[in-house]
């Protein structure tokens, strides 16, 4: 497997974990000589029908976060949504949506909302 990031090279930058397993795992693919050439030559590879979405599992508060310092505090108050917690907000709703979203899988979701 390959796997690449970009990073920053500036000397007062924070120290970048290299055996980030999840993440190498989340990002990494495999790609052959044929489906190489077959994208090189901007070849249809297959239909997106249905969209392939990547959706978040994590423990409680322990999404992903990056700020500055001028804004720790609000981050801190205010976690950024992900679509793990916008699923649980959907299924919390008391309308109609939020009735026909306890019925549904997580992965099923995809299939009927859209994430915004």
């Amino acid at each position: 497997m390959a796997a690449f990031r970009i990073e920053n090279t500036n000397v007062n930058a924070p120290p970048v974990n290299n055996n980030d397993k999840i993440t190498l795992y989340q990002t990494g693919r495999y790609i052959s000589s044929n489906e190489a050439v077959w994208r090189m030559f901007g070849f249809e590879i297959h239909e997106r029908d249905p969209a392939v979405i990547h959706l978040a599992v994590l423990l409680e508060n322990g999404q992903q976060v990056f700020f500055r310092n001028e804004t720790a505090i609000d981050r801190a108050i205010n976690p950024p949504k992900t679509t793990l917690t916008e699923f649980f907000e959907l299924c919390n709703r008391a309308d109609a949506f939020g009735a026909f979203a306890r019925k549904l899988l997580y992965s099923e979701v995809p299939r009927y909302f859209t994430w915004a």
